[in-house]
């Protein structure tokens, strides 16, 4: 047998000899590292076949020969099909990357293969070699010894234990935790989703939490993409969150293509330029080499001024500005005015024509009275007679040109605090001073001062100079938490309201990195002050609403904020007569459910009505990160349980007053079938015929009133609600149903029976407590209380009102004179 195992080499084995099936695991499995005598090597690996052929034929039934294909033939079969797969060995070692390395690749071997578990467990200790080898023999002992089970999960865990240690596993579960998308595709997202998922399986223990946990992970379009439908299965989520990538894929794609598409506007580079005729009034430079027939086609001109004359694919734009430079010879063909002769414009926009300023454009008088002529020193800088035509750069000279700064990257400029104002700034080192626009400094009390000279300032095209002669000095200022000083002088400019020069700079010893828009001010003797402008000092732009509206169909991402005045003196329940006897009436929210009551909500439907269930509404991301703090607040207090009700309606939030989010429930479904309480609301009007001859007033108003009334046990089912956190139901009254205002009423009638029409007016959940005098008012405050506190009815203390000679309530002023009825909200029901 020896013989016939080792000579046989790589042959493959006879089905007559069914017990040479392994003659070529020695050499092929062979550890190529392991040094020593061939003999030894020949000697284990024998020993190793021999331990897995007594393990497979340890079951075989009796008397059943192999050569009539018993079990050890089907063994021998299954373990030469698992070693066709090129299992790799395992060496053992301190390097957990390799043992897991090695633990997926055997899963993935025994998945295809779909062997019970105690073959997957032989078949995969016999590629342990060294000090793998060694532990699984300690192992096999102990679990015989324990009458421990040959299954995958026995495994898996022994091995985890050695090789796996719970350092290793606690980290890949912090790596499983905080998975995300981020710049993976789905696709490799759930690979890596996948992957990690082994080391957490408490976390993910139900289909529901593992697909939850998923699209958490997901970026927030995807997220967004998926909030409005109900996903199942993990499957489910993977296939929608794809075909949601590959769509917004397909937009931007077509937005990009749609954004650089050459337009009507743009033309071709062309060689030596002549001006050619087209049309009325205008005429095109055209290219010399420009073939015959060129003109009818399109290929070379633009039709500006006239008609397009019948031809076809021509270039079509509006006229050019007055200011367009001249054409040379290689640039980009430009409009001829057919009046003036300049460049850059058309006929019909020409300057001259029109008889406007040629130095401003103005309709109200002439280039010899321009304003502009006047100021500097009637030098004729129109924009008729500028320069070539190259790419305007960002500069100082910005600063004070008559036209708005143009947005810019290339330059650094941000916001600084100064005279407890925001200034738009501008860092330039090319300025030799500091200046500070007049306009911004009006309100300011701080008076400047006359240099001894008058400054003459000029731009580097040498065409503007102003002169100027105040400066403010000592102006302070805050870079992080550091005080400044700095001499301002007042120029009047565009664009900003504070130019920091090299005065300031050179004092401080800045060092500016350009590239990164990082300064360094530095001040003998203190430390360096490193300032990221790009971040500390963004500039704060404001864009119009038509912008805003373009920038959002764009694909922008846009954010409304809210702001309420928060009141400066709140009034403290300690500091209320006769109110703060009664704390527990007012507490900071409703912990439990309700007591039993005499009155509880009943839902009745119509004869024949089934279940109604919707599909949850979609919801942005903010409200459903708010949605899961109030179900898990719900739940806590219970008045929320999880359902398996046929009915389910879909959620909303609503906005309060406030600003926070109330959570309501779409039963307009259920409200259709409900039979309709016909308890009767009482008359406004006459709920304040007995206020007459009052003087002192107070409000009060129940703390979520309708989640003080239970609803009754077999009607609980019909309030389920459905959201993409799971299927609930309520157990108290919630917002939204059509008779839960006559259901509310009718207990508050109830409860303060006794005292309507003497001193108390009651409203669904609101309470008016009025008197005569303010002695009856401290008596009646203090029954209306303790009869709250005997029901267990709480009141919010932060909307109450106490002690008051007028007050509102349901939509009207009440004072001590009379009624005078307001319109500043509608009646809440």
């Amino acid at each position: 047998m020896i013989r016939s195992v080792v000579g046989r080499g790589r042959g493959r084995p006879t089905r007559q000899h069914p017990e040479t099936n392994y003659e070529r695991e020695p050499e092929v499995n062979q550890d190529p590292r392991q040094e020593g005598v061939a003999g030894n090597s020949v000697a284990t690996a024998i020993n190793r076949i021999t331990d897995v052929l007594e393990r497979l034929t340890e079951n075989q039934v009796p008397g059943q020969a192999r050569h009539q294909g018993g079990p050890a033939d089907s063994e021998d079969r299954a373990l030469e099909r698992f070693l066709k797969f090129g299992p790799p060995k395992f060496y053992g070692g301190p390097e957990p990357e390799i043992a897991e390395g090695w633990w997926e690749r055997i899963s993935d071997i025994f998945a295809a293969l779909n062997y019970a578990e105690e073959r997957q467990v032989t078949f995969a200790a016999f590629q342990f070699e060294g000090a793998a080898r060694s532990w699984w023999n300690l192992v096999k002992v102990n679990w015989d010894r324990n009458h421990t089970p040959r299954t995958w999960a026995n495994f898996t865990r022994e091995f985890n234990a050695k090789f796996l240690p719970p350092l290793i596993q606690e980290k890949r579960e912090d790596d499983f935790i905080k998975c995300k998308q981020g710049a993976m595709s789905v696709a490799e997202y759930e690979v890596q989703f996948t992957k990690l998922s082994r080391f957490a399986p408490e976390l993910i223990a139900t289909e529901q939490r593992r697909v939850r946990r998923f699209v958490q992970g997901l970026n927030v379009e995807l997220q967004e993409g998926l909030a409005a439908v109900r996903i199942d299965t993990f499957a489910d989520a993977v296939e929608r969150a794809q075909r949601i990538e590959v769509a917004r894929a397909h937009v931007k794609s077509f937005q990009a293509k749609k954004r650089f598409a050459p337009s009507s506007s743009r033309e071709p580079a062309y060689g030596n330029a002549t001006p050619a005729k087209v049309g009325r009034g205008s005429s095109v430079v055209t290219s010399p080499g420009t073939p015959r027939g060129a003109l009818a086609r399109g290929t070379g001109t633009r039709n500006i001024g006239g008609r397009n004359n019948g031809a076809r694919g021509g270039f079509t734009g509006r006229a050019q500005p007055r200011n367009a430079p001249q054409v040379k010879p290689g640039t980009t063909p430009q409009t001829i005015c057919s009046f003036c002769k300049k460049p850059g414009h058309s006929m019909g926009g020409c300057w001259k024509k029109l008889g406007k300023c040629l130095r401003c454009g103005s309709g109200e008088h002439q280039i010899s009275r321009c304003p502009r002529m006047q100021e500097n020193g009637n030098q004729n800088t129109g924009p008729a007679n500028q320069g070539d035509n190259r790419p305007t750069v960002p500069a100082r000279v910005y600063a004070i040109e008559d036209h708005p700064v143009p947005d810019s990257s290339g330059v650094i400029e941000g916001t600084l605090p100064i005279f407890h104002r925001l200034a738009k700034m501008l860092i330039d080192p090319g300025a030799t001073h500091s200046f500070v626009k007049p306009t911004f400094m009006s309100g300011i009390d701080v008076k400047p001062v006359r240099l001894p000279y008058d400054l003459e300032v000029g731009t580097p095209m040498g065409n503007k100079k102003i002169i100027t002669s105040l400066v403010y000095k000592n102006c302070e200022f805050w870079i992080g938490e550091r005080k400044m000083l700095v001499d301002l002088i007042s120029l009047d400019m565009k664009g900003y309201d504070i130019i920091i020069g090299m005065d300031f700079l050179a004092q401080h010893h800045a060092k500016l990195d350009c590239r990164a828009k990082v300064l360094e001010l530095w001040i003998p003797g203190e430390a360096i002050l490193k300032l990221d402008l790009k971040d500390r000092l963004a500039s704060s732009a404001m864009i119009s609403g038509i912008r805003a509206r373009k920038m959002l169909y764009k694909g922008a991402q846009g954010y409304l904020a809210f702001m309420i005045n928060a009141p400066s003196d709140q009034v403290k329940l300690e500091d209320v007569p006769a109110v703060r006897e009664f704390p527990d009436v007012f507490p900071e929210e409703l912990k439990t459910l309700p007591p039993e009551r005499e009155v509880e909500f009943k839902i009745d439907l119509v004869p024949g009505a089934a279940p109604i269930s919707k599909t949850p509404y979609r919801m942005a991301p903010a409200e459903l990160k708010e949605l899961k703090i109030q179900l898990q607040d719900l739940l806590e207090k219970g008045f929320v349980k999880e359902s398996d009700s046929p009915w389910g309606a879909p959620v909303l939030f609503v906005k309060k007053k406030d600003g926070s989010l109330r959570l309501c429930i779409d039963y307009r479904g259920l409200n259709e079938v409900t039979i309709k309480n016909k308890y009767p609301l009482p008359l406004i009007d006459s709920l304040f015929d007995q206020l007459q001859g009052s003087v002192v007033f107070s409000k009060l108003d129940l703390r979520q009133g309708y989640y003080q009334l239970k609803i009754k046990k077999e009607d609980i089912p019909k309030t389920a609600f459905s959201t993409r956190y799971g299927h609930f139901e309520f157990a108290v009254m919630p917002f939204g149903l059509t008779n839960a205002p006559a259901a509310f009423m009718d207990l508050m009638q109830r409860v303060f029976k006794k005292y309507l029409d003497q001193f108390v007016v009651v409203f669904i959940d609101d309470i008016l407590i009025y008197s005569k005098t303010h002695e009856e008012h401290a008596k009646h405050l203090e029954m209306v209380l303790q009869i709250l506190r005997e029901h267990k009815l709480y009141a919010k203390f932060s909307k109450c009102e106490f002690w008051l000679e007028e007050i509102s309530f349901l939509g009207h002023k009440v004072i001590t004179v009379g009624l005078l009825r307001i319109f500043q909200r509608l009646l809440e029901l």
